[in-house]
């Protein structure tokens, strides 16, 4: 699905349709009045380091453990979630 995502109209619309409703998901847990902007943030984020190590193989994020990359992005994630 990654790979066509961006090549394939319904491949695109697939992966569109399960994005938002993660979107959703996400901006219903953000008490902010730009929820869904965040939520996109996130998302895209998430999308954006899948990318870079599932797909172009990207030697620094393909050798990192999960644990080291969720401890990085964790001030990011709290400060778009309105955590303190």
């Amino acid at each position: 699905m990654l790979r066509s995502m961006l090549t394939h109209p319904d491949a695109t619309e697939r992966t569109r349709a399960t994005l938002d409703e993660q979107i959703e998901q996400i901006a219903a847990a953000i008490p902010t009045s730009d929820a869904q902007l965040r939520a996109a943030l996130i998302i895209s984020m998430m999308l954006g380091i899948t990318l870079g190590q599932q797909l172009l193989e990207l030697d620094a994020l393909r050798n990192a453990k999960p644990k080291e990359i969720a401890q990085l992005l964790q001030p990011t994630f709290r400060a778009l979630t309105g955590e303190a």
